[in-house]
């Protein structure tokens, strides 16, 4: 499996574990997924094997999965069709996960899919950060 992460200078002795979610400018841009006594792997969330519990803001029944497309787009699946959604509403962190708290901004919804033979419909979303231009990062630590 090759990944790509990116290596923060920050590790076991400053508190890191796996699982934590990595921030920058108040929007979420991965998790630590491995940490040795110094560093820290990032997985961003539009590599392909990321997944990230999450929910649309302002509706409460829209828990689903979003999971990084390429690493050029990010994709939110298992959204009941029954719930109406619209372009530009927010894709927050729904609170399911380990150590990542509900309402960390992912982006915005950008495209919805939906088939009338499906169950569910999937929406594209828009990240809010340029994953190019990353120089600070936060890291949230449980408390």
């Amino acid at each position: 499996m090759d990944l790509q992460v990116y290596i923060i200078d920050k590790g076991e002795v400053d508190g890191l574990i796996e699982g934590l979610p990595v921030i920058t400018q108040g929007f979420l841009i991965g998790k630590i997924i491995k940490v040795d006594k110094y560093t820290a792997q990032v997985l961003p969330i539009t590599e392909n094997h990321s997944l990230v519990a999450s929910t649309i803001q302002n509706y409460s029944k829209t828990s689903g999965l979003v999971k990084g497309e390429y690493n050029l787009s990010l994709l939110m699946e298992l959204i009941l069709k029954d719930i109406e959604i619209k372009v530009g509403d927010l894709v927050i962190t729904s609170g399911l996960e380990n150590n990542i708290p509900r309402g960390l901004i992912i982006g915005q919804i950008e495209k919805i899919t939906s088939q009338p033979e499906e169950l569910y419909q999937k929406v594209q979303i828009n990240s809010l950060v340029s994953f190019k231009k990353l120089n600070i990062l936060t890291i949230l630590l449980p408390n």
